[in-house]
């Protein structure tokens, strides 16, 4: 008797989880472009000051089958051009929160053939409002959902890559991507418990 009992409890201790929110949204990757793909990702972070985040990550992928690695010359304030639009594709106006911002002097990837890197692209730093629904804060824009807002975003980008002129023993990749846009994950309700206030303070106006 009690064995036939347990399928019917691990469905009521697992139901909860199956019906959550899909927090978490993958752009499809960008046409190849001299055997580089490109895509976005964006997820739910923790909250702060009541208000919840998004984090957008950056992901590079080597379609090359031979030996030779690919290196990407990545300027933080220079690479990423983003543009956040509605469901009708009209641009959504940036929040202009006051920053502070530490950002990193450009940087080389190196990827290995048929490999792949990802890495976040959004900052700390923005003057987070309290209570406001959800932020999106990258160094090419930055954007406030408010609560209640059932609106369809979608974060498109754009990756520009200049490098500078270096030896010819490198094998360095030099052109622009149009990632596929990705829509912003269904907003939830912040939970206070995983606020992150305390540990973000030093790096965000308050």
């Amino acid at each position: 008797m009690m064995k036939k009992l347990l399928p019917f409890w691990a469905i009521i201790l697992f139901a909860p989880f199956s019906v959550s929110a899909d927090t978490t949204e993958t752009g499809g990757w960008s046409e190849v472009v001299d055997r580089i793909q490109g895509r976005m990702i964006i997820s739910q972070d923790r909250p702060f000051n009541g208000t919840g985040m998004f984090a957008v990550y950056l992901e590079f992928r080597n379609t090359s089958d031979d030996l030779s690695p690919i290196e990407i010359y990545f300027d933080p304030t220079r690479a990423v051009q983003c543009q956040l639009v509605d469901a009708n594709d009209k641009p959504v106006p940036t929040a202009r929160l006051l920053t502070r911002v530490l950002v990193s002097t450009p940087f080389w990837l190196i990827l290995p053939p048929d490999g792949s890197l990802r890495f976040r692209v959004s900052v700390d730093g923005h003057m987070v409002p309290r209570s406001e629904g959800a932020l999106i804060p990258m160094l090419c824009g930055d954007w406030v959902i408010k609560s209640g807002d059932l609106n369809d975003y979608k974060l498109k980008v754009t990756l520009v890559v200049n490098p500078p002129k270096l030896g010819t023993t490198h094998r360095v990749w030099k052109g622009t991507l149009n990632l596929p846009s990705v829509k912003v994950p269904s907003r939830t309700t912040p939970n206070e418990s995983l606020d992150r206030s305390a540990d973000r303070v030093s790096r965000n106006f308050l």
